[in-house]
């Protein structure tokens, strides 16, 4: 999702309807080297805003039902579609987005992080002479080397909202245990001070370096494998593009294999 409204974002940046072949790594196309590291740093925080309003009661159903007691006496969501009906009636249609707040600051974080570390690493790479940076063959390699970088970087500096976000959501409208985002932050620092913060970081970080690597390797390799029909010849820039169906099709399969990828460590 956030490779997809990065696209978007980026296009609009250019004015135009179409993007290079991809907006996403560095590049020497005369269209695509006009965006800067901080373009994209920017664009990512941005996507990721807009994705965590649209997406969020998707996550707070995952981490319910991964939450839930696993036997049938004690199971109270027998899958997805009843949770989405059960939460709104019991809890009110607001608690789809509880932990919003702590939400939107791991997704801008995380955001800013993994797209500005990823888009410095694939330009380090290029000056630096890698292989892999002037071989288009292996740019799905360079991209999941790098984007395993950039997401463990983000991890770091995201978790902290992170950990508050799962322990809102985990709570039920009877049982509160945080009132707020200042309170969890007031809570989780008297439980156990600043390691309170990142109880859980390597099994996350084992988790999701490989899958922001997936993401942008997969995003990569399909913007190739498919690029007859996701792509089309821009006269205007004399090269070819990626249609929004392209990059939106790329980038819903990377996400798909990605997230099957890694998503047992994802449940720790």
């Amino acid at each position: 999702t956030k490779l997809i409204l990065l696209d978007s974002l980026l296009q609009e940046n250019r004015c135009k309807f179409s993007l290079t072949m991809s907006l996403v790594g560095f590049s020497t196309n005369s269209g695509r080297s006009q965006l800067t590291t901080m373009d994209h740093t920017f664009a990512g925080g941005l996507s990721g805003a807009l994705g965590r309003v649209v997406l969020q009661p998707l996550d707070v159903a995952k981490i319910r039902l991964q939450l839930q007691v696993e036997n049938q006496i004690g199971r109270k969501y027998n899958g997805l579609l009843q949770l989405l009906a059960t939460i709104p009636r019991e809890e009110g249609i607001r608690s789809l987005w509880k932990g919003h707040v702590s939400a939107q600051y791991l997704s801008i974080i995380y955001g800013f992080a993994s797209f500005g570390v990823f888009e410095a690493l694939t330009k380090f790479s290029y000056h630096s002479g890698f292989f892999w940076a002037t071989d288009v063959r292996y740019k799905p390699v360079e991209h999941f080397v790098c984007g395993c970088l950039g997401g463990c970087a983000a991890t770091v500096a995201s978790f902290p909202f992170d950990m508050i976000r799962t322990r809102m959501i985990a709570q039920s409208d009877g049982q509160l245990a945080y009132t707020s985002l200042l309170d969890a932050v007031s809570k989780l620092k008297a439980e156990g001070g600043f390691r309170a913060y990142y109880r859980g970081l390597l099994p996350t970080l084992a988790a999701i370096g490989p899958q922001t690597g997936f993401q942008f390797g997969f995003y990569s390799l399909f913007s190739q494998v498919l690029e007859t029909i996701v792509t089309k010849h821009d006269e205007n820039l004399d090269d070819k593009v990626m249609t929004i169906i392209g990059s939106l099709s790329c980038g819903g399969l990377a996400g798909i294999c990605a997230k099957l990828s890694v998503y047992p460590l994802d449940t720790l």
